[in-house]
């Protein structure tokens, strides 16, 4: 499990470098019981990234868990890596973000990156989203590679 857990890690960290992040620290020099795995830095946004493991692709994805405890504590593990920061990344925004790495061979992988998991929590502000694209066109499909 060890072994999936590692392979899982490189790939998640090439995964966010890749799309324009800055890994800021990983797995490695981050406390043994922590949900966080990955810290990175993206545009104005400090993200804190979990990354989740599985190797059985006949049932899917590994499942998130979140619940009240579980945001909780990810809440401290970015509160205890601030306070040892001196106020390098003050003014920035927290987010917290959920990797799932599905291997369905020896070198493949299926990847998802959940962005914002607390995104929708009762202390988001309740704020309209206004479209990205006209109201009388159809939005373009969007294509991406790995």
């Amino acid at each position: 499990m060890k072994e999936l857990k590692a392979k899982a890690l490189k790939a998640a960290e090439r995964f966010i470098e890749h799309r324009g992040y800055t890994l800021i620290e990983s797995t490695d020099t981050l406390p043994v019981n922590s949900l966080t795995d990955i810290i990175a830095n993206s545009g104005n946004a400090l993200v804190f990234i979990e990354v989740l493991a599985k190797d059985d692709a006949d049932s899917g994805f590994p499942k998130e868990r979140y619940d009240e405890h579980i945001r909780e504590a990810k809440e401290m593990d970015a509160i205890r890596w601030l306070q040892r920061q001196d106020g390098r990344y003050c003014d920035m925004q927290i987010r917290f973000d959920v990797i799932s790495v599905l291997v369905i061979a020896p070198n493949r992988a299926f990847i998802r990156h959940h962005v914002n998991v607390m995104g929708e929590s009762e202390l988001a502000p309740d704020v309209p989203i206004e479209p990205t694209h006209p109201h009388n066109k159809e939005p373009m499909p969007a294509h991406a590679t790995a």
